[in-house]
């Protein structure tokens, strides 16, 4: 990724470029692979924005901090890298048994066996808050044609904010080649200047932390340059959303 052509994006939708990660050229990153990373900071970055200060600081100080001490080489924390295998280990184990888990609910379901299907979905409520942390408040799966997809996550995004107010969202996208998990931040609650009388935040490893003003050109910015430019010819089709509802008023 161009550092500057990204910027002269966010600009073009008169957001604020905080910090750059591009994970793809992190040449130390690369050293180690990069699984699990993606997963880890961007759950990082909802779970620090939702219990307010001092974590978001922390959170942005980290990434300059790595920025500075390995500058030209890297911008991942040290963090993210040795705990890689175990993040992706973890998710694919999660992955794992939510599939047996699901296999299980639709035989039940078929066999019309009320307990076994309540205990069933107990225990996947119970597995999805494991791996999510006890923060989150909702979890939503759905399939959806790749084309189509960016456009559907803000729509559903927006209608949990109708609902539930102000909040963080983890987003997990994959397919059957490849996956990614990007996370956003709605707080129309929050003002940080004349400028921006709301935040509407994207963070993405791929490419960096991003504030935005309004609802409208956060989604500009992610339908048609980060969509189009990065995610609308990869193989997703499967997405989740995890919600992490946000103190109202509080950074």
């Amino acid at each position: 990724m161009d550092k500057e052509t990204w910027r002269t994006y966010v600009e073009k939708y008169k957001g604020a470029f905080v910090v750059w990660v591009d994970q793809s050229t992190d040449s130390l990153l690369k050293a180690y692979n990069s699984k699990g990373v993606c997963f880890a900071m961007s759950i990082d970055f909802a779970t620090a924005y939702q219990a307010g200060q001092p974590g978001p600081s922390n959170f942005v100080n980290d990434i300059r901090y790595a920025t500075n001490r390995y500058p030209n080489k890297s911008r991942i924390p040290p963090k993210y890298i040795e705990i890689q295998a175990a993040a992706q280990a973890m998710f694919d184990e999660y992955k794992l048994d939510l599939d047996l888990l699901q296999l299980e609910l639709e035989i039940a379901e078929k066999d019309e066996i009320p307990a076994q299907i309540a205990k069933i979905r107990q225990f996947m409520n119970d597995r999805i808050k494991q791996q999510y942390g006890p923060g989150m408040l909702t979890h939503e799966e759905f399939k959806e044609d790749n084309a189509l997809a960016s456009m559907e996550i803000l729509h559903r995004i927006r209608a949990n904010v109708a609902k539930n107010g102000p909040s963080y969202f983890l987003i997990t996208m994959s397919g059957a080649k490849s996956a990614h998990v990007v996370s956003f931040g709605y707080r129309p609650d929050l003002s940080g200047s004349d400028r921006f009388p709301a935040l509407y935040e994207f963070f993405d490893a791929n490419l960096g932390y991003f504030v935005f003003p309004t609802e409208q050109s956060l989604s500009g910015f992610f339908n048609v340059e980060v969509w189009a430019e990065i995610y609308g010819n990869k193989d997703y089709s499967k997405f989740a959303i995890t919600s992490y509802p946000a103190k109202k008023g509080k950074r």
